[in-house]
């Protein structure tokens, strides 16, 4: 490959990988032990080509795809690279709309702060909101792609509403034409039986009695909720602790309750109502709270 190409990018080694599983699939194919194909078939072939390929190309300069950019004046100061489509995104910064100007849409995000001092979160049912929030994307992406990055607490006081569940998955929708919700759904339920069979497959003494007793307890229920099963066993696996992902409150807490709460930590936490491990397979309540 570096004889025709001495830096091949990832889309060229994915060239190449395709024609290796292809013609070598029985050696080099992700599968397990059932025949049942991971992924594509060639993830772990791709990812040890390209880690290759930058191996053999360390300290190389002719290899550099990629060179820092000087600014015109005789300062010399580098520049920072500007927003650019990247990790699937369809509408990274979109151009402001042609029957709008950024004026008329501040006037719509002005609208939409009134709303929200005056009904909050609950003004997010409001049928016109939805058209307002998609009406002010452009502007939306820009506040997001400023530089300097604004802060999280900046960026939820000029679009309260872009941290509403309903507009969160609205715009990720916009930004990568995926529907979130319907895709982590699908893909847990899919690869979440095959990570259950892994464990259950097991050799004996293999697994710890932690998740033993998480796959004894999730077979004697007949849950149906897989993933958190699927969450525990990780967690276990990795011997990581739960209330590293979980945060547990009491069953009549409210959203406002919780962000009143000394004990809320500074990353992100599932917080459970109830006690995690007695309703994690009875169909508990998750919700989603960030520290600001």
């Amino acid at each position: 490959m570096r004889l025709t190409e001495l830096n091949p990018s990832k889309s060229q080694c994915l060239i190449v990988a395709k024609k290796i599983d292809k013609q070598y699939s029985q050696s080099f194919a992700d599968v397990l032990v059932d025949g049942t194909r991971i992924g594509t078939g060639y993830g772990s072939l791709l990812t040890q080509l390209k880690t290759r390929v930058e191996h053999v190309n360390r300290g190389c300069l002719l290899s550099r795809r990629r060179m820092q950019k000087k600014t015109s004046n005789s300062s010399g100061q580098n520049i920072a690279p500007g927003p650019a489509d990247q990790y699937g995104c369809v509408r990274w910064q979109p151009e402001c709309p042609q029957e709008e100007s950024e004026e008329s849409l501040q006037e719509k995000q002005k609208e939409m702060k009134d709303l929200h001092s005056t009904e909050g979160p609950a003004g997010v049912e409001r049928g016109h909101l939805s058209q307002l929030m998609k009406a002010t994307y452009y502007l939306q992406r820009k506040s997001i792609n400023a530089c300097p990055p604004p802060s999280i607490a900046d960026l939820k006081n000029d679009w309260p509403y872009l941290f509403t569940p309903k507009e969160l998955y609205n715009h990720f929708k916009s930004l990568t034409n995926i529907t979130i919700l319907e895709k982590l759904e699908k893909s847990m339920e899919e690869k979440g039986k095959m990570i259950l069979q892994f464990f259950r497959q097991m050799p004996a003494g293999t697994n710890t009695d932690e998740m033993q007793h998480i796959l004894m307890k999730y077979d004697d229920s007949g849950a149906s909720c897989l993933i958190p099963c699927v969450v525990l066993l990780l967690l276990s696996h990795f011997k990581e602790k739960p209330e590293a992902l979980f945060l547990q409150t009491d069953m009549s807490a409210t959203a406002a309750d919780v962000e009143k709460s000394s004990t809320l930590p500074d990353s992100p936490r599932l917080i459970v109502l109830g006690n995690v491990r007695s309703k994690i397979f009875k169909g508990p309540v998750f919700r989603v709270f960030l520290k600001l």
